[in-house]
């Protein structure tokens, strides 16, 4: 029995041995198709996900192609449009160089027709000033006028000359880049045995002259008027000088005036020192200018007596400072008149001043008083005859004469 179990076992065993070496192959094969299906599936998947991503590009490339040929349509529209411009521009500057061309043409006639009218109108007046002159003698009498750049010099002859001027107009007045001669300001008419002789002043502004610079300006007046001939049609006649102090100049941080910055002692003795200076300019008047300037520096509320010591401290400044080396033939006569060349206060006074100065006071009769040292003076106001004298109220006419102690 045992030996029949042994040989069925024996016999079971080798059966499935036989099996499995009959059937393994086609097992091999099968697991290999089911790998080959596999890879195949997978292969398949990885195409179709690079076909898809392909697609993906493919409509990305051809978004960005639209796109920059829409792009450079648009640039192609917007050159043409640059070109029709660029085109347009040329045109209208070839009219404007044409329009140009013809304009230059016309002025350069015009020109040449204003110089030709010019020319006849200078003839024409030459001949009337010289009929005029043959039965009218002019004196010029001259004011020389000097101060610091901005002090208002320029200011104060347009005053001077059109009293009624706006301040907007005034003020916008630019500084004299160089010395200039006003315009005649006509005093008076007189007759005497030479027949009629006309007064008039004029104002030579310095326009900042060193002292050397004004020391020549004096020196040709001189000489000019030691010949005894016309400058310009005009007898020379007297001659005075009219220092433009500005009061709200301020000081520099030397603590000085900044007027003193160009009216120095030792420039104003190179000015006025010479003895041929004294033979030309008798006396030195003073405006003390700017003063509404310093007044509302000062503060709305600045007593009468306040102000009055602040204007009395600029004429002690200009007589023992700036003026301490000039002759005492002018410091002993210092005339000084304060206000503003701007508002126009003072102007009349000044001008009352200057023709006393210049001795011109007997065009226009008999004064109620001596000028020489008054503390009243008198308005020169516009008349029939160019002006006149006319006390002025108390508070018009009280201008002091500060004639302060010499010290020294």
């Amino acid at each position: 029995m045992v030996s029949g179990l042994v040989s069925a076992t024996v016999t079971a065993g080798a059966s499935v041995a036989l099996t499995q070496f009959v059937f393994r192959p086609r097992w091999d094969q099968e697991a290999r198709e089911d790998q080959a299906r596999l890879l195949q599936m997978r292969l398949d998947q990885q195409v179709a996900s690079a076909q898809e991503r392909m697609t993906e590009v493919e409509l990305q490339a051809e978004a960005s192609i639209r796109q920059a040929a829409d792009v450079r349509d648009q640039l192609r529209q917007q050159i043409d449009e640059r070109e029709t411009e660029l085109h347009g521009a040329r045109q209208e500057l070839e009219q404007y160089r044409s329009a140009n061309l013809q304009w230059k043409q016309r002025s350069d006639n015009l020109s040449a027709r204003v110089v030709d009218l010019e020319r006849r109108l200078q003839t024409m007046s030459d001949r009337v000033l010289g009929l005029r002159r043959q039965s009218l003698r002019i004196i010029r009498h001259t004011v020389f006028l000097d101060g610091r750049s901005g002090s208002g010099k320029s200011t104060f002859i347009q005053r001077i000359t059109n009293l009624t001027a706006p301040e907007e107009e005034l003020r916008a007045l630019m500084a004299t880049p160089q010395p200039k001669l006003s315009e005649p300001i006509p005093l008076r008419s007189e007759t005497t045995e030479d027949g009629v002789t006309l007064h008039v002043i004029r104002f030579y502004d310095i326009a900042g002259e060193n002292g050397a610079g004004l020391l020549d300006v004096i020196q040709e007046y001189h000489r000019q008027k030691e010949t005894g001939a016309q400058v310009d049609g005009e007898y020379l006649g007297n001659a005075i000088g009219l220092v433009v102090w500005d009061t709200s100049a301020g000081q520099n941080a030397k603590g000085e005036d900044r007027n003193q910055e160009h009216l120095t002692p030792t420039r104003m003795q190179m000015a006025y020192g010479p003895r041929f200076v004294l033979d030309v300019i008798d006396r030195l008047l003073v405006f003390l200018n700017k003063c509404d300037v310093m007044k509302e520096r000062m503060g709305a509320d600045v007593s009468a007596a306040s102000l009055e010591k602040a204007i009395e401290h600029h004429a002690q400044t200009v007589k023992d400072e700036a003026f301490a080396l000039v002759p005492d033939a002018y410091r002993s006569r210092l005339v000084f008149v304060e206000g503003s060349a701007l508002k126009g206060t003072g102007v009349h006074n000044c001008l009352g001043r200057v023709v006393e100065a210049l001795g011109l006071t007997r065009l226009f009769g008999e004064t109620e008083e001596e000028l020489s040292g008054a503390t009243e003076v008198l308005q020169v106001e516009p008349g029939p005859n160019g002006a006149g004298w006319s006390p002025g109220t108390a508070t018009q006419s009280r201008h002091r004469r500060l004639a302060l102690t010499q010290t020294g």
